[in-house]
């Protein structure tokens, strides 16, 4: 068995409308601390600037008012922290 925990500091959010419907949003993980633990092996720890995400929420009707409101928000996750993983695709 192997035991992962990983901590991540400072995750600042940094949000700012495109348009009136559109907003970007940039996730970066500032600093983030992994360490593992195989069963009866040593502890190895790795440290350092984590994943940048980005996001764009596009707001299709609601976005300032109204009984109902639809949007749809997908993710891109460039993985900084494990190299070579490459992009993701989260939804």
């Amino acid at each position: 068995m192997i035991r992962v925990q990983t901590f991540n500091y400072f995750i600042p959010n940094f949000k700012v409308g495109l348009t009136n419907n559109v907003d970007l949003q940039v996730i970066p993980e500032v600093y983030t601390v992994q360490r593992t633990k195989p069963k009866g092996g040593g502890t190895e720890e790795r440290s350092g600037f984590g994943d940048i995400t980005a996001r764009v929420k596009v707001n299709f009707w609601g976005n300032d008012g109204g009984k109902t409101a639809f949007g749809m928000r997908p993710t891109e996750a460039a993985d900084d922290f494990q190299p070579f993983i490459g992009l993701s695709v989260r939804f």
